[in-house]
């Protein structure tokens, strides 16, 4: 209440919200950060990632026992299915700690798209990225990450981008 006070000026109710630290919406801002934090543990294009269902990280992965994330990829032959070995990969990066990460990045979207994933389309709700639309046309409405387009996924990584104050090596956006 303090910064409300000492910001007199008229602020909507999702900014107010934002100010208090109340999610009042889960819109793609809240969801991208999950996103590209597993992009960066496992490595996976955006179209991979944003095509997750909730379904695809196995703690125990039946032949294997070991605990994998599924996921499709796009290839110039059509779909298939591939398995990304989250315990001993051939990719030496993905370590014990990184296999962790991913269970506990698929964790947290669950819990915190569990109330808004009543509300998405049948043949999404198993979409681990969902989100609710901000956009003018289809404002409240609960979306998944894989029906935005390159340029909507785009414009969300620049906003993103702007208000973390994120800079590459050389000190650009």
């Amino acid at each position: 209440l303090n910064f409300l006070q000492s910001h007199p000026q008229r602020l909507g109710l999702h900014e107010t919200y934002e100010k208090l630290g109340i999610l009042s919406s889960i819109d793609v801002d809240v969801v991208l950060p999950y996103c590209l934090r597993l992009a960066q543990v496992t490595g996976l294009n955006a179209d991979s990632l944003m095509n997750l269902d909730m379904d695809d990280f196995v703690e125990d992965h039946p032949l294997s026992g070991r605990p994998c994330l599924r996921y499709w990829k796009e290839r110039s032959i059509g779909e298939n299915e591939y398995h990304l070995d989250l315990f001993q990969a051939k990719l030496t990066w993905l370590t014990r700690g990184q296999s962790e990460e991913v269970r506990n990045i698929f964790k947290k979207v669950i819990e915190l798209t569990e109330k808004i994933r009543p509300y998405v389309p049948t043949e999404f709700k198993n979409k681990l990225f969902i989100y609710q639309s901000t956009g003018r046309k289809i404002f409240g409405k609960v979306v998944p990450l894989a029906n935005v387009d390159g340029k909507a996924f785009g414009e969300a990584l620049k906003r993103f981008v702007d208000r973390h104050k994120l800079k590459d090596d050389s000190g650009k956006p």
